[in-house]
């Protein structure tokens, strides 16, 4: 799964504190075997998260047997 969110703003600024928010989805993507990257220039920021469907790498819901 691809998830691929941009802005067409000013970026964020290189002098700038890592926030919580983007520090813990970066943590949850690795937690499910993927990963998150985050891109920002004069362009605007782009954030991309790539996951695996399967749960390879990552916990299931075992919860739900159709998961």
């Amino acid at each position: 799964l691809i998830l691929e969110f941009q802005d067409n703003g000013v970026g964020i600024a290189t002098n700038r504190l890592s926030g919580v928010g983007l520090q813990s989805m970066r943590e949850r993507a690795e937690e499910l075997g993927g990963q998150l990257v985050l891109t920002s220039g004069t362009g605007g920021t782009a954030l991309r998260a790539v996951l695996p469907m399967s749960g390879e790498g990552g916990q299931r819901d075992h919860s739900h047997p159709d998961r």
